[in-house]
């Protein structure tokens, strides 16, 4: 065993038996930032443990909450514990799950509907407590708990109905699973991507919980939205109040409406609320100097010798009628990074793009958005079209897409977005090999071209 990973047993040891100094949490937490490997393990021996606390009547490795799951009560006396090492735990924990699952898959009851498919675009997939994995379903199917929903192409979302009149939307390429919706407990694991939310205020019902990698959020009635990545999770809150809990030290605070916080696996990062600038019409991204693209969830930054830098296109795979599965490359943008302006489509503003590789039509271009109360409205495409191309030089392309010829697919979204909020820009093409490199793309209102 290489000697950051006796370390991390060590530390992980330690953490589990609560007795984790300051110095031994800034090495722990040193090692999760610099190091892939040890986030790996980190996750999983969080998702391991979630999974016993989710479905087995084990005894609980109370003193793991302050890095899995934050829990807020006074402090109690502090009772010896056999130590076992973290090799044995995970082991234990392990070998726990496979006797779960062994049980479960071989004699399981009817899984109970915790929500309904509402609406739905592009690819999804749900996958369910049985292994049964459904392709693009129909609006109406129910979604029991355990199961998990993913929205596989870019240009995906589905929105799911619950009991309690809530409504929650995936979208992006993202993966969620309902622990568990009923009038008892209402949970989720927000496993990556963006999940949009409004929750209808219940009195008396408990709070939804939503778990994500970096966090833990507390839920009565509210509108957000939150953006999950392997090391920060991002919540906008458009009405009401969410807790949220940073996992690497048990932090708490409280976002209340039209405020914003950034969380990550860093306790040494500011973790207050702000609460962003008025709204804007003009958005640009930025990608100079950047490591990783400023703004950009899917894709990534590129510099070559005497070019400014671009963004390359992401291959993802994704079902292709039962055959084998197709790649496409795919770039999206988040336009609201934190802390920025939120970007207000006007009547009349375009959507410019710069680029270095040659332009085909096997391309097309979507929106997502947002209305005035801060809920989901849906996603928008539009293909290229040959006479909104200019040619820069022999490499280089330039578009410029009005922003009405972007059309919802989903039946209640707007004719066009005019008059919407703008999250997430993207363009992707249907064939990974030719690939996508953009230098540039940005919101231009009409005032700045006319």
């Amino acid at each position: 065993m290489s000697d950051w990973k006796k370390d991390l047993d060590s530390l992980l040891a330690k953490v589990v038996e609560d007795e984790l100094s300051a110095t031994e949490r800034g090495r722990l937490d040193e090692m999760l930032l610099a190091n892939p490997n040890a986030r790996e393990i980190y996750r999983q021996y969080v998702d391991v443990h979630c999974s016993l606390q989710e479905h087995l009547a084990l005894p609980d490795f109370s003193a793991m909450n302050q890095a899995i799951e934050a829990v807020s009560e006074p402090a109690r006396k502090k009772i010896s514990r056999p130590i076992f090492s973290f090799a044995w735990q995970w082991g234990l924990a392990t070998a726990a799950v496979f006797v779960f699952l062994f049980v479960v898959l071989s004699d399981a009851p009817t899984p109970v509907r915790a929500s309904t498919i509402q609406a739905i675009a592009g690819t999804v997939k749900v996958t369910q407590p049985n292994g049964i994995e459904l392709s693009n379903p129909d609006i109406g199917t129910p979604i029991p708990a355990g199961a998990i929903i993913k929205t596989v192409s870019a240009d995906a979302f589905v929105e799911l109905g619950f009991d309690d009149n809530s409504t929650m939307t995936l979208s992006e390429p993202a993966s969620c699973r309902i622990i568990r919706y009923d009038k008892k407990q209402r949970s989720i694991r927000l496993i990556h991507g963006k999940l949009w939310a409004t929750i209808t205020p219940q009195p008396g019902r408990s709070p939804l919980i939503i778990h994500t990698p970096s966090s833990k959020l507390d839920v009565l009635g509210t509108v957000f939205d939150i953006e999950t990545r392997p090391l920060f999770s991002r919540l906008r809150v458009s009405k009401g109040t969410v807790r949220m809990t940073r996992l690497v030290d048990n932090r708490s605070t409280e976002v209340h409406e039209n405020q914003e916080i950034l969380v990550s696996l860093n306790p040494d990062e500011d973790f207050n609320p702000l609460t962003p600038p008025k709204a804007v019409n003009y958005w640009q991204s930025n990608l100079e100097g950047a490591v990783e693209p400023s703004g950009v969830t899917i894709g990534y930054v590129k510099q070559l010798a005497g070019r400014p830098p671009f963004v390359v296109g992401e291959k993802v795979l994704i079902p292709n009628k039962g055959k084998l599965a197709k790649a496409i490359a795919v770039i999206n943008f988040s336009v609201q990074k934190f802390g920025d302006s939120p970007v207000i489509l006007d009547s009349g503003s375009q959507i410019h793009v710069q680029g270095l590789t040659k332009f085909t039509q096997g391309f097309y271009f979507f929106l997502s958005t947002k209305d005035e109360t801060g809920a989901f409205s849906g996603k928008y495409y539009v293909s290229m079209k040959k006479n909104w191309m200019k040619k820069l030089d022999e490499k280089g392309w330039e578009l410029k897409i009005p922003i009405e010829k972007f059309l919802g697919k989903d039946k209640r979204s707007k004719k066009s977005p005019t008059g919407l909020y703008l999250s997430d820009f993207g363009v992707s093409s249907y064939d990974a090999k030719l690939g996508i490199l953009l230098l540039e793309a940005a919101v231009v209102p009409a005032s700045q071209f006319q």
